[in-house]
């Protein structure tokens, strides 16, 4: 017998494409990150202009971006964990469904 040529490109299709996060929780992840970022930024123009010394401008700086990263990784930590368990509720509820029939006769 001969193989189609297009009889596994569904399979080779759905390994070469890579696993994405949902739209919401990829977009919290690139906030979160220019928040962070900005903020950073902020409090080392801040504190220059106000004749910081550069070790106590290094200390806010790193302080504010540790603080604020924790917040936002753990809101990304959230909506992470909400959508795998909306993921898996629905796998869950797709499997205890019962098979549909096709409408074919089947002899």
């Amino acid at each position: 017998m001969k193989k189609e040529a297009g009889a596994n490109a569904p399979a080779a299709e759905a390994q070469a494409s890579p696993v994405r996060p949902p739209l919401l929780v990829e977009a919290l992840f690139v906030g979160g990150r220019i928040v962070v970022v900005a903020i950073g930024v902020g409090i080392a123009i801040t504190s220059l202009l106000s004749g910081c010394s550069p070790l106590w401008m290094a200390v806010r700086v790193g302080t504010s971006v540790l603080l604020i990263g924790f917040v936002v990784w753990s809101i990304g930590w959230a909506m992470s964990q909400a959508a795998l368990e909306a993921v898996a509720s629905q796998l869950q509820q797709a499997s205890m469904a019962p098979p549909q029939r096709s409408a074919k006769w089947e002899a």
